[in-house]
């Protein structure tokens, strides 16, 4: 039987004739090369290779483009536009109006400014004193004569009481010259006992001058940022006098007394533990 029929339902439709073998031929005839190579057993292996070789070269061309944007050169900075200040001027302040000032405020010379400095003793002066006893609770730091530091060399310990102390000092002292002596004392120690006692005597061994509260001629610096113009000018503070010692080495008399016969005189300090004591070696 050449055809066949075949029913759905009620309705029957004829079968599709088969296609002739030489039409697929010429189809494949028909197509690119590419294709039709493709189509073969054959052709599928060279369509491998086409497509493995498209992939190496897109990967070559991925890589070169990477190397060429690693090698080049780096953008430069930019550069910052300058900025442009706006200068401000300010007009001038008006000068200060002059002041007047009351006849009895008027700003008052410092103490001792336009007096004569007194005049350096003279070589030939009378000679007041060649040796002086010190007996000080609890020493004397330094000796200053006519504003010089006295060399240790001609100052002794003669004793040490318990702290205390007793120096003798060689030295020539004329009418007209001024001694500074710095003392100092613990007030922790000995319930705040002090003293300071000095005589002077002469050659022939008689007392010329001692501690006193009297004469005027003896002064204390407490400060010491005055301290060195009160070694170096006799003037200066000398009319801060000396005062008593309030709280005395109870044996401070009786070493002045072994050393000094018949001595009258009293201790002296200032307000601090720590001060610089002047003697004037007037007559």
């Amino acid at each position: 039987m050449a055809t066949s029929d075949f029913t759905t339902g009620s309705e029957s439709h004829p079968k599709p004739p088969p296609v002739p073998v030489h039409r697929e031929a010429e189809a494949v005839e028909a197509a690119p090369p590419i294709i039709a190579q493709a189509a073969t057993a054959g052709g599928r292996a060279a369509w491998k290779r086409w497509a493995v070789w498209v992939g190496s070269a897109t990967a070559m061309a991925v890589l070169a483009l990477g190397l060429k944007s690693w090698l080049a050169p780096a953008p430069e900075p930019r550069r910052a536009e300058p900025r442009i200040h706006a200068q401000v001027s300010t007009p001038p302040s008006p000068a200060p109006a002059p002041t007047t000032l009351d006849p009895g405020l008027e700003a008052q010379p410092p103490a001792g400014a336009g007096r004569e400095p007194r005049p350096r003793p003279a070589a030939d002066a009378p000679v007041m004193a060649t040796c002086l006893l010190a007996v000080v609770d609890d020493f004397i730091v330094d000796v200053f004569q006519n504003g010089e530091k006295v060399a240790d060399a001609r100052r002794r310990l003669e004793a040490e009481i318990f702290g205390a102390t007793v120096e003798r000092i060689e030295l020539t002292l004329r009418e007209g010259d001024w001694l500074v002596f710095n003392v100092v004392n613990n007030r922790l120690r000995w319930g705040g006992a002090y003293y300071f006692a000095v005589a002077g005597f002469d050659a022939r061994g008689g007392v010329r001058f001692t501690t006193e509260l009297q004469s005027g001629r003896w002064s204390v610096c407490d400060q010491p940022g005055e301290a060195p113009q009160f070694i170096a000018d006799p003037d200066h503070l000398a009319n801060n006098l000396a005062r008593p010692v309030e709280t005395r080495w109870s044996r401070g008399d009786d070493n002045v007394r072994e050393r000094v016969r018949n001595w009258s005189g009293e201790p002296l300090w200032g307000t601090n533990r720590n001060t610089w004591i002047k003697f004037l070696a007037r007559p």
